[in-house]
Protein backbone atom coordinates (compact mmCIF):
# COMPACT_ATOMS: atom_id res chain seq x y z
CA UNK A 1 0.00 0.00 0.00
CA UNK A 2 2.71 2.44 1.00
CA UNK A 3 4.77 1.44 -2.03
CA UNK A 4 1.81 2.00 -4.37
CA UNK A 5 1.11 5.35 -2.79
CA UNK A 6 4.77 6.34 -3.12
CA UNK A 7 4.76 5.45 -6.83
CA UNK A 8 1.54 7.44 -7.31
CA UNK A 9 2.96 10.50 -5.53
CA UNK A 10 6.18 10.24 -7.56
CA UNK A 11 4.16 10.09 -10.77
CA UNK A 12 2.15 13.18 -9.82
CA UNK A 13 5.36 15.01 -8.92
CA UNK A 14 6.87 14.11 -12.30
CA UNK A 15 3.80 15.36 -14.20
CA UNK A 16 3.71 18.55 -12.15
CA UNK A 17 7.42 19.12 -12.80
CA UNK A 18 6.94 18.71 -16.54
CA UNK A 19 4.14 21.27 -16.59
CA UNK A 20 6.15 23.65 -14.41
CA UNK A 21 8.94 23.70 -16.95
CA UNK A 22 6.96 25.87 -19.35
CA UNK A 23 4.68 28.89 -19.31
CA UNK A 24 1.66 29.42 -21.54
CA UNK A 25 0.74 32.87 -22.82
CA UNK A 26 -2.70 33.25 -24.39
CA UNK A 27 -2.14 36.88 -25.36
CA UNK A 28 -0.05 39.70 -23.94
CA UNK A 29 0.71 43.40 -24.36
CA UNK A 30 4.10 44.52 -23.02
CA UNK A 31 4.20 48.24 -22.21
CA UNK A 32 7.49 48.56 -20.29
CA UNK A 33 10.18 45.86 -19.96
CA UNK A 34 9.69 42.10 -19.87
CA UNK A 35 12.29 39.32 -19.79
CA UNK A 36 11.63 35.75 -20.93
CA UNK A 37 13.67 32.63 -20.19
CA UNK A 38 13.12 28.90 -20.69
CA UNK A 39 10.13 27.28 -22.42
CA UNK A 40 7.31 29.67 -23.38
CA UNK A 41 4.21 28.48 -25.27
CA UNK A 42 2.24 31.13 -27.20
CA UNK A 43 -1.49 30.70 -27.88
CA UNK A 44 -2.33 34.30 -28.86
CA UNK A 45 -0.64 37.42 -30.20
CA UNK A 46 2.09 39.01 -28.09
CA UNK A 47 2.41 42.77 -28.70
CA UNK A 48 5.39 44.85 -27.60
CA UNK A 49 3.99 48.39 -27.42
CA UNK A 50 6.04 51.38 -28.59
CA UNK A 51 7.03 52.00 -24.94
CA UNK A 52 7.84 48.35 -24.33
CA UNK A 53 10.87 46.17 -24.51
CA UNK A 54 11.01 42.37 -24.66
CA UNK A 55 14.32 40.70 -23.78
CA UNK A 56 14.62 36.98 -24.50
CA UNK A 57 17.53 35.27 -22.79
CA UNK A 58 19.89 32.69 -24.24
CA UNK A 59 18.63 29.12 -24.44
CA UNK A 60 14.94 30.06 -24.43
CA UNK A 61 12.45 28.09 -26.51
CA UNK A 62 9.44 30.11 -27.73
CA UNK A 63 6.88 27.81 -29.34
CA UNK A 64 3.59 28.76 -30.96
CA UNK A 65 0.50 26.55 -30.95
CA UNK A 66 -0.28 25.72 -34.59
CA UNK A 67 -3.14 27.57 -36.27
CA UNK A 68 -4.20 29.26 -33.05
CA UNK A 69 -4.69 32.89 -32.05
CA UNK A 70 -6.86 33.28 -28.97
CA UNK A 71 -6.67 37.07 -29.39
CA UNK A 72 -7.85 36.94 -33.02
CA UNK A 73 -5.79 40.07 -33.71
CA UNK A 74 -2.81 41.13 -35.80
CA UNK A 75 -2.15 40.43 -39.46
CA UNK A 76 -3.53 36.89 -39.26
CA UNK A 77 -6.55 36.21 -37.04
CA UNK A 78 -5.95 32.46 -37.04
CA UNK A 79 -2.24 32.24 -36.22
CA UNK A 80 -0.25 33.83 -33.42
CA UNK A 81 2.36 36.53 -33.98
CA UNK A 82 5.01 38.40 -32.04
CA UNK A 83 4.34 42.05 -32.99
CA UNK A 84 6.99 44.60 -32.03
CA UNK A 85 6.34 48.37 -32.00
CA UNK A 86 8.97 48.90 -29.33
CA UNK A 87 12.24 47.01 -28.85
CA UNK A 88 13.00 43.30 -29.19
CA UNK A 89 16.32 42.02 -27.86
CA UNK A 90 16.97 38.34 -28.57
CA UNK A 91 20.15 37.47 -26.65
CA UNK A 92 21.07 34.01 -27.84
CA UNK A 93 24.56 32.56 -27.81
CA UNK A 94 26.23 30.10 -30.16
CA UNK A 95 26.03 27.47 -27.41
CA UNK A 96 22.54 28.50 -26.21
CA UNK A 97 20.39 29.71 -29.07
CA UNK A 98 16.88 31.13 -28.79
CA UNK A 99 14.33 29.10 -30.77
CA UNK A 100 11.05 30.36 -32.26
CA UNK A 101 9.14 27.39 -33.62
CA UNK A 102 5.88 25.48 -33.81
CA UNK A 103 4.58 23.74 -30.68
CA UNK A 104 3.36 20.83 -32.80
CA UNK A 105 5.00 17.44 -32.48
CA UNK A 106 4.68 17.28 -36.27
CA UNK A 107 5.36 20.86 -37.39
CA UNK A 108 4.42 22.24 -40.80
CA UNK A 109 5.44 25.36 -42.67
CA UNK A 110 3.08 28.17 -41.65
CA UNK A 111 1.97 26.77 -38.27
CA UNK A 112 2.34 30.29 -36.79
CA UNK A 113 2.55 33.69 -38.46
CA UNK A 114 5.97 35.02 -37.47
CA UNK A 115 7.80 37.93 -35.84
CA UNK A 116 6.87 41.41 -37.09
CA UNK A 117 9.14 44.34 -36.23
CA UNK A 118 7.62 47.78 -36.86
CA UNK A 119 9.50 50.32 -34.73
CA UNK A 120 10.78 53.24 -36.86
CA UNK A 121 12.83 55.04 -34.20
CA UNK A 122 14.10 52.11 -32.15
CA UNK A 123 16.63 49.43 -32.99
CA UNK A 124 15.93 45.80 -32.18
CA UNK A 125 18.63 43.14 -32.14
CA UNK A 126 18.03 39.50 -33.06
CA UNK A 127 21.09 37.27 -32.70
CA UNK A 128 21.89 33.60 -32.33
CA UNK A 129 18.36 32.32 -32.82
CA UNK A 130 16.39 29.89 -34.97
CA UNK A 131 13.08 30.95 -36.56
CA UNK A 132 11.18 28.13 -38.26
CA UNK A 133 7.73 26.90 -39.36
CA UNK A 134 6.21 30.40 -39.54
CA UNK A 135 4.49 32.06 -42.50
CA UNK A 136 7.21 34.74 -42.63
CA UNK A 137 10.05 34.11 -40.20
CA UNK A 138 10.86 37.80 -39.67
CA UNK A 139 8.87 40.66 -41.22
CA UNK A 140 10.56 44.05 -40.92
CA UNK A 141 8.62 47.22 -41.74
CA UNK A 142 9.76 50.86 -41.41
CA UNK A 143 12.52 49.81 -39.02
CA UNK A 144 16.23 49.01 -38.98
CA UNK A 145 16.93 46.01 -36.73
CA UNK A 146 20.18 44.06 -36.60
CA UNK A 147 19.73 40.38 -37.52
CA UNK A 148 22.84 38.26 -37.17
CA UNK A 149 24.23 34.79 -36.48
CA UNK A 150 20.76 33.26 -36.83
CA UNK A 151 18.87 30.72 -38.90
CA UNK A 152 15.57 31.31 -40.74
CA UNK A 153 14.40 28.02 -42.22
CA UNK A 154 11.28 26.09 -43.23
CA UNK A 155 8.98 29.12 -43.26
CA UNK A 156 6.03 28.98 -45.66
CA UNK A 157 6.56 32.24 -47.55
CA UNK A 158 9.86 33.91 -46.66
CA UNK A 159 12.67 33.63 -44.18
CA UNK A 160 12.88 37.44 -43.97
CA UNK A 161 10.41 39.97 -45.45
CA UNK A 162 11.68 43.58 -45.59
CA UNK A 163 9.33 46.39 -46.66
CA UNK A 164 8.35 50.06 -46.50
CA UNK A 165 11.76 51.78 -46.43
CA UNK A 166 13.19 49.41 -43.83
CA UNK A 167 16.99 49.16 -43.75
CA UNK A 168 17.92 46.21 -41.51
CA UNK A 169 21.46 44.89 -41.28
CA UNK A 170 21.35 41.17 -42.03
CA UNK A 171 24.70 39.57 -41.26
CA UNK A 172 25.98 35.99 -41.09
CA UNK A 173 22.68 34.11 -41.11
CA UNK A 174 21.57 30.81 -42.62
CA UNK A 175 18.43 31.47 -44.68
CA UNK A 176 17.35 28.15 -46.14
CA UNK A 177 14.48 25.89 -47.20
CA UNK A 178 11.79 28.57 -47.14
CA UNK A 179 8.76 27.83 -49.31
CA UNK A 180 8.91 30.86 -51.61
CA UNK A 181 11.94 33.09 -50.96
CA UNK A 182 14.81 33.37 -48.57
CA UNK A 183 14.50 37.16 -48.53
CA UNK A 184 11.73 39.33 -50.03
CA UNK A 185 12.21 43.11 -50.28
CA UNK A 186 9.38 45.47 -51.13
CA UNK A 187 8.18 49.10 -51.10
CA UNK A 188 11.45 51.01 -50.97
CA UNK A 189 13.26 48.70 -48.54
CA UNK A 190 17.07 48.78 -48.59
CA UNK A 191 18.43 45.97 -46.41
CA UNK A 192 22.18 45.34 -46.22
CA UNK A 193 23.09 41.66 -46.50
CA UNK A 194 26.60 40.35 -45.83
CA UNK A 195 28.17 36.98 -45.02
CA UNK A 196 24.86 35.08 -45.26
CA UNK A 197 24.23 31.54 -46.52
CA UNK A 198 21.09 31.63 -48.70
CA UNK A 199 20.29 28.18 -50.11
CA UNK A 200 17.48 25.75 -50.93
CA UNK A 201 14.68 28.31 -51.20
CA UNK A 202 12.50 28.59 -54.31
CA UNK A 203 14.08 32.01 -54.93
CA UNK A 204 17.06 33.17 -52.91
CA UNK A 205 16.33 36.92 -52.88
CA UNK A 206 13.55 38.73 -54.75
CA UNK A 207 13.18 42.52 -54.96
CA UNK A 208 9.81 44.19 -55.63
CA UNK A 209 8.61 47.78 -56.10
CA UNK A 210 11.48 50.25 -55.76
CA UNK A 211 13.36 48.20 -53.19
CA UNK A 212 17.15 47.88 -53.48
CA UNK A 213 18.74 45.20 -51.33
CA UNK A 214 22.48 45.78 -50.99
CA UNK A 215 24.06 42.37 -51.50
CA UNK A 216 27.58 43.67 -52.02
CA UNK A 217 28.85 47.14 -52.91
CA UNK A 218 32.57 47.62 -53.50
CA UNK A 219 32.28 50.80 -55.53
CA UNK A 220 30.72 53.33 -53.15
CA UNK A 221 32.87 54.14 -50.11
CA UNK A 222 29.86 55.60 -48.28
CA UNK A 223 27.76 52.47 -48.73
CA UNK A 224 30.47 49.85 -48.86
CA UNK A 225 29.36 46.28 -48.22
CA UNK A 226 31.87 43.45 -48.60
CA UNK A 227 29.13 41.03 -49.66
CA UNK A 228 30.58 37.54 -49.16
CA UNK A 229 27.11 35.99 -49.21
CA UNK A 230 26.90 32.37 -50.40
CA UNK A 231 23.82 32.25 -52.65
CA UNK A 232 23.29 28.99 -54.54
CA UNK A 233 21.08 25.94 -55.07
CA UNK A 234 17.83 27.92 -54.89
CA UNK A 235 15.42 26.03 -57.10
CA UNK A 236 14.25 28.84 -59.43
CA UNK A 237 16.65 31.78 -59.17
CA UNK A 238 19.31 32.89 -56.74
CA UNK A 239 18.40 36.58 -57.17
CA UNK A 240 15.32 37.95 -58.96
CA UNK A 241 15.11 41.70 -59.69
CA UNK A 242 11.43 42.58 -60.11
CA UNK A 243 12.14 46.34 -59.98
CA UNK A 244 13.40 48.79 -62.60
CA UNK A 245 16.33 49.72 -60.36
CA UNK A 246 19.84 48.26 -60.63
CA UNK A 247 20.96 45.88 -57.88
CA UNK A 248 24.49 45.47 -56.58
CA UNK A 249 25.46 41.91 -55.69
CA UNK A 250 29.25 42.19 -55.85
CA UNK A 251 31.75 39.88 -54.18
CA UNK A 252 29.43 36.95 -53.46
CA UNK A 253 29.85 33.20 -53.90
CA UNK A 254 27.41 31.47 -56.27
CA UNK A 255 28.34 27.82 -55.80
CA UNK A 256 30.26 27.24 -59.02
CA UNK A 257 32.20 30.49 -59.27
CA UNK A 258 34.21 29.53 -62.34
CA UNK A 259 31.57 30.09 -65.02
CA UNK A 260 30.11 33.59 -65.27
CA UNK A 261 27.55 32.55 -67.87
CA UNK A 262 26.22 29.91 -65.47
CA UNK A 263 25.93 32.50 -62.72
CA UNK A 264 24.06 34.80 -65.11
CA UNK A 265 21.47 32.06 -65.62
CA UNK A 266 20.84 31.99 -61.87
CA UNK A 267 19.84 35.67 -61.68
CA UNK A 268 16.82 37.31 -63.33
CA UNK A 269 17.28 40.90 -64.46
CA UNK A 270 17.39 43.24 -67.49
CA UNK A 271 18.98 40.55 -69.64
CA UNK A 272 15.83 38.47 -69.19
CA UNK A 273 13.28 41.32 -69.35
CA UNK A 274 14.33 44.83 -70.39
CA UNK A 275 11.86 46.50 -68.01
CA UNK A 276 13.81 45.24 -64.99
CA UNK A 277 17.07 46.60 -63.62
CA UNK A 278 20.43 44.92 -64.08
CA UNK A 279 22.16 42.86 -61.39
CA UNK A 280 25.90 43.41 -61.06
CA UNK A 281 27.38 40.21 -59.61
CA UNK A 282 31.02 40.90 -60.51
CA UNK A 283 33.53 40.47 -59.01
CA UNK A 284 32.81 37.03 -57.60
CA UNK A 285 33.94 35.98 -54.13
CA UNK A 286 35.72 32.76 -55.04
CA UNK A 287 36.83 31.65 -51.60
CA UNK A 288 34.24 29.36 -50.02
CA UNK A 289 33.22 30.49 -46.54
CA UNK A 290 30.54 27.88 -45.95
CA UNK A 291 32.46 26.33 -43.03
CA UNK A 292 31.87 29.52 -41.05
CA UNK A 293 28.18 28.62 -40.85
CA UNK A 294 28.74 25.25 -39.16
CA UNK A 295 28.82 26.87 -35.72
CA UNK A 296 25.53 28.68 -36.39
CA UNK A 297 23.89 25.36 -37.24
CA UNK A 298 25.04 23.67 -34.00
CA UNK A 299 22.08 22.53 -31.86
CA UNK A 300 21.64 23.94 -28.37
CA UNK A 301 20.93 22.03 -25.14
CA UNK A 302 17.41 21.91 -23.72
CA UNK A 303 16.14 25.18 -22.16
CA UNK A 304 15.95 25.66 -18.41
CA UNK A 305 12.86 26.33 -16.28
CA UNK A 306 10.62 28.97 -17.83
CA UNK A 307 10.73 32.43 -16.27
CA UNK A 308 8.95 35.64 -17.16
CA UNK A 309 9.65 38.96 -15.50
CA UNK A 310 7.98 42.25 -16.19
CA UNK A 311 7.92 45.80 -14.87
CA UNK A 312 4.62 46.66 -16.52
CA UNK A 313 2.14 49.11 -15.06
CA UNK A 314 -0.84 47.59 -13.30
CA UNK A 315 -3.22 48.91 -15.94
CA UNK A 316 -1.39 47.39 -18.89
CA UNK A 317 -3.45 45.11 -21.04
CA UNK A 318 -1.72 41.82 -20.41
CA UNK A 319 -2.96 38.28 -20.30
CA UNK A 320 -2.07 36.12 -17.33
CA UNK A 321 0.82 33.71 -17.71
CA UNK A 322 -0.31 30.32 -16.49
CA UNK A 323 0.64 26.68 -16.36
CA UNK A 324 -0.65 24.71 -19.32
CA UNK A 325 -3.60 22.39 -19.19
CA UNK A 326 -4.33 19.62 -21.62
CA UNK A 327 -7.17 21.33 -23.51
CA UNK A 328 -5.41 21.98 -26.79
CA UNK A 329 -6.94 20.68 -30.02
CA UNK A 330 -5.47 17.37 -31.18
CA UNK A 331 -2.36 17.73 -33.32
CA UNK A 332 -2.12 16.17 -36.73
CA UNK A 333 -1.09 12.53 -36.85
CA UNK A 334 2.65 11.96 -37.10
CA UNK A 335 4.01 11.30 -40.56
CA UNK A 336 6.90 8.91 -40.70
CA UNK A 337 7.77 8.58 -44.37
CA UNK A 338 8.85 10.49 -47.45
CA UNK A 339 7.62 11.18 -51.03
CA UNK A 340 8.96 9.82 -54.25
CA UNK A 341 9.47 11.32 -57.73
CA UNK A 342 11.65 13.95 -56.30
CA UNK A 343 11.83 16.89 -58.53
CA UNK A 344 14.21 19.03 -56.52
CA UNK A 345 12.76 22.14 -58.05
CA UNK A 346 9.64 23.84 -56.76
CA UNK A 347 7.05 24.44 -59.46
CA UNK A 348 7.39 28.09 -60.45
CA UNK A 349 4.66 30.39 -59.22
CA UNK A 350 3.56 33.38 -61.20
CA UNK A 351 5.76 36.13 -59.80
CA UNK A 352 3.49 39.09 -59.19
CA UNK A 353 4.16 42.19 -57.15
CA UNK A 354 2.51 41.84 -53.72
CA UNK A 355 -0.20 44.20 -52.69
CA UNK A 356 0.45 46.63 -49.85
CA UNK A 357 -2.65 45.85 -47.85
CA UNK A 358 -1.25 45.82 -44.35
CA UNK A 359 -2.41 48.49 -41.93
CA UNK A 360 0.03 49.41 -39.17
CA UNK A 361 -1.98 49.26 -36.00
CA UNK A 362 0.01 51.95 -34.17
CA UNK A 363 1.01 54.97 -36.27
CA UNK A 364 2.45 57.05 -33.44
CA UNK A 365 6.23 56.88 -33.93
CA UNK A 366 7.31 59.49 -31.39
CA UNK A 367 9.65 57.39 -29.29
CA UNK A 368 12.04 60.13 -28.22
CA UNK A 369 11.31 59.61 -24.52
CA UNK A 370 12.20 55.93 -24.70
CA UNK A 371 15.27 56.61 -26.83
CA UNK A 372 16.53 59.03 -24.19
CA UNK A 373 16.38 56.34 -21.52
CA UNK A 374 19.64 55.18 -20.01
CA UNK A 375 18.46 51.61 -20.60
CA UNK A 376 18.94 51.87 -24.36
CA UNK A 377 22.46 50.69 -25.11
CA UNK A 378 24.42 51.05 -28.36
CA UNK A 379 24.17 48.14 -30.77
CA UNK A 380 27.82 47.22 -30.41
CA UNK A 381 27.30 46.61 -26.68
CA UNK A 382 24.39 44.23 -27.23
CA UNK A 383 26.21 41.44 -29.03
CA UNK A 384 26.53 38.43 -26.77
CA UNK A 385 30.05 37.04 -26.83
CA UNK A 386 30.61 33.31 -26.55
CA UNK A 387 33.32 30.90 -27.54
CA UNK A 388 32.43 29.01 -30.72
CA UNK A 389 31.45 25.42 -29.88
CA UNK A 390 33.39 22.55 -31.37
CA UNK A 391 31.64 20.89 -34.28
CA UNK A 392 29.62 17.87 -33.16
CA UNK A 393 29.73 15.46 -36.09
CA UNK A 394 26.94 13.36 -34.57
CA UNK A 395 24.36 16.08 -35.15
CA UNK A 396 22.18 16.20 -38.28
CA UNK A 397 23.55 18.68 -40.84
CA UNK A 398 21.94 20.68 -43.60
CA UNK A 399 22.98 18.86 -46.77
CA UNK A 400 24.76 21.94 -48.15
CA UNK A 401 27.47 21.54 -45.51
CA UNK A 402 28.51 18.21 -47.02
CA UNK A 403 31.85 17.93 -48.80
CA UNK A 404 29.83 17.52 -52.01
CA UNK A 405 27.60 20.54 -51.04
CA UNK A 406 24.48 18.47 -51.75
CA UNK A 407 23.11 15.03 -51.01
CA UNK A 408 23.53 12.62 -53.93
CA UNK A 409 20.56 10.35 -54.66
CA UNK A 410 21.56 6.80 -55.58
CA UNK A 411 18.05 5.40 -55.94
CA UNK A 412 14.70 7.17 -56.01
CA UNK A 413 11.12 5.92 -56.13
CA UNK A 414 7.74 7.18 -57.30
CA UNK A 415 4.65 7.00 -55.07
CA UNK A 416 2.22 4.28 -56.10
CA UNK A 417 -1.37 5.50 -55.82
CA UNK A 418 -3.51 2.47 -54.95
CA UNK A 419 -6.81 4.33 -54.55
CA UNK A 420 -7.16 7.67 -56.32
CA UNK A 421 -10.46 8.44 -54.56
CA UNK A 422 -8.57 8.79 -51.27
CA UNK A 423 -6.63 11.65 -52.80
CA UNK A 424 -9.89 13.59 -53.21
CA UNK A 425 -8.65 15.15 -56.42
CA UNK A 426 -5.98 17.17 -54.61
CA UNK A 427 -3.24 18.63 -56.79
CA UNK A 428 -0.05 20.32 -55.76
CA UNK A 429 3.29 19.76 -54.14
CA UNK A 430 4.29 17.89 -51.01
CA UNK A 431 7.63 18.52 -49.32
CA UNK A 432 9.05 15.77 -47.15
CA UNK A 433 12.06 16.43 -44.95
CA UNK A 434 14.18 13.31 -44.64
CA UNK A 435 17.06 12.42 -42.36
CA UNK A 436 19.72 10.39 -44.17
CA UNK A 437 21.82 8.13 -41.95
CA UNK A 438 25.57 7.68 -42.20
CA UNK A 439 25.04 4.62 -44.41
CA UNK A 440 22.95 6.55 -46.94
CA UNK A 441 19.54 5.13 -45.99
CA UNK A 442 16.63 7.36 -44.99
CA UNK A 443 16.16 6.79 -41.27
CA UNK A 444 13.16 9.10 -40.78
CA UNK A 445 10.94 11.44 -42.77
CA UNK A 446 8.12 13.88 -42.12
CA UNK A 447 5.89 16.07 -44.26
CA UNK A 448 6.56 19.79 -43.76
CA UNK A 449 4.20 20.95 -46.50
CA UNK A 450 1.30 18.67 -47.34
CA UNK A 451 -1.89 18.18 -49.38
CA UNK A 452 -4.08 15.69 -47.52
CA UNK A 453 -3.56 12.72 -45.18
CA UNK A 454 -3.53 10.10 -47.95
CA UNK A 455 -1.00 11.78 -50.22
CA UNK A 456 1.05 12.91 -47.23
CA UNK A 457 1.38 9.39 -45.86
CA UNK A 458 2.04 7.96 -49.31
CA UNK A 459 4.83 10.47 -49.84
CA UNK A 460 6.46 9.61 -46.54
CA UNK A 461 6.33 5.88 -47.24
CA UNK A 462 7.98 6.47 -50.61
CA UNK A 463 10.67 8.74 -49.21
CA UNK A 464 11.74 6.10 -46.73
CA UNK A 465 12.79 3.94 -49.69
CA UNK A 466 15.24 6.50 -51.10
CA UNK A 467 18.95 5.74 -51.01
CA UNK A 468 21.77 8.30 -50.98
CA UNK A 469 25.51 8.30 -51.23
CA UNK A 470 26.79 8.47 -47.63
CA UNK A 471 27.57 12.06 -46.67
CA UNK A 472 30.79 13.40 -45.19
CA UNK A 473 32.04 16.70 -43.78
CA UNK A 474 35.83 17.04 -43.78
CA UNK A 475 35.80 13.28 -44.46
CA UNK A 476 33.82 12.60 -41.26
CA UNK A 477 30.71 10.45 -41.92
CA UNK A 478 27.59 12.42 -40.96
CA UNK A 479 23.80 12.31 -41.04
CA UNK A 480 22.10 15.04 -43.03
CA UNK A 481 18.73 16.60 -43.83
CA UNK A 482 17.38 16.67 -47.36
CA UNK A 483 14.02 17.77 -48.77
CA UNK A 484 12.20 15.57 -51.27
CA UNK A 485 9.53 17.14 -53.48
CA UNK A 486 6.49 15.30 -54.86
CA UNK A 487 3.98 16.61 -57.38
CA UNK A 488 0.43 15.19 -57.42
Amino acid sequence: MNKTRLIYISFLFLIQSLFAQQKVISGLTIETTATWSGNIVIEGDVIVAKTGRLIINAGSNISFMPNMDKQRSGKDKTRSELIVYGILIVKGRLDAKVTFSSASANPRMGDWYGIRIMSPKQISVVENCLVEYAFNGLAVKKSNPVIRNSQMSLNYNAGILVEVKAEPKINKNIISENGYAGVITNLGAKPILSDNLIVANQIGIIAFSLSQPNLGNLRDSKKVNQGRNSIFENSEYDVYNHTNLPLLAENNSWGDNTNQSEIALRVYDAKDEAKYGAIDFLPVFKKSNIEEFLEISQPSPEPVLAQTQTTQDNNSNSAQVQNPVNNNPPLSQPVTQTPAISQNRIQQQSIAEPEENEVVEDTNTDNTELLASNDVKPIENLETKSAPPQVNYDQIFLEYFLDTQKGEVVQKFAPQISNSTLGRGAKGQIIVRAVVSKNGLVESAAVIKGLNPYFDQLSVETALKFKYKPGTIKNNPVRFYTNIFFEF
